[in-house]
């Protein structure tokens, strides 16, 4: 998506580098730690640098939404966000990080000890904390917080979703009058075959579970583009 979005605007030469900033997860972690700042407050810092470039025109990657970044520049920038059903987007992410063998955030748990780790049950809780604002490892525990997260995506000048891309693809182009060519990338070195083989139905219902936080954010802004009956 992020190539896509990039190569719309004419901005995939390298000789245009300079007008775009891409997070590099694993050196925005490795920063944080060398100047001990939670990583997603110093993504934010970093964010708040590129909104106020006059030569940035695009910035990409997994930032908690900021309502500073909104107040101060939101007739200046455009902030849009692409969700992936909960349930799907857990799974996906746990075989990612599980397989992978380079970069950082690997998971070395099994699937059953990731069900039942902090960072398996925070991560159903994933849209929660970076769409309500609030930062802490149970936030998405607060209903106030969930609120506060749908609240929050109606700032956003665009909001997509994995499973209806085509409806994507068409709000970018009336949006920026420019077209989206999407190819597909990081893919996970476990093929969905394999995955549904280490995956019970005691492991599915579990995953439902923690992600109950998510699934709430989902379907309301599922709900608020026409894609889900209320």
């Amino acid at each position: 998506m992020n190539h896509a979005i990039r190569r719309s605007f004419g901005l995939s030469e390298y000789y245009f580098k300079k007008n775009r900033f891409e997070l590099e997860s694993g050196s925005s972690l490795r920063a944080s730690l060398i100047v001990e700042d939670d990583l997603m407050a110093y993504r934010e810092k970093l964010l708040l640098y590129y909104l106020s470039s006059h030569n940035c025109r695009y910035i990409s990657g997994h930032f908690d939404y900021a309502s500073n970044a909104f107040d101060e520049f939101k007739d200046a920038w455009s902030f849009i966000t692409i969700l992936r059903e909960p349930i799907s987007k857990w799974f996906s992410q746990y075989f990612y990080n599980r397989n992978k063998n380079f970069g950082t955030f690997q998971i070395e748990a099994t699937l059953d000890e990731f069900l039942d780790s902090e960072e398996g049950i925070a991560l159903g809780g994933d849209y929660v904390r970076k769409f309500s604002g609030l930062r802490g490892s149970d936030v998405h525990l607060n209903c106030d917080a969930v609120e506060r997260a749908v609240s929050n995506l109606d700032n956003f000048a665009l909001v997509g979703f994995l499973e209806h891309l085509d409806r994507f693809v068409d709000d970018f182009e009336d949006l920026f009058n420019v077209r989206l060519f999407i190819t597909k990338g990081n893919v996970s070195p476990v093929v969905k075959s394999k995955q549904k083989q280490l995956v019970t139905d005691a492991h599915r219902k579990r995953v439902e579970e923690i992600c109950q936080p998510d699934t709430l954010v989902y379907q309301a802004a599922l709900k608020k583009m026409g894609l889900l009956e209320a």
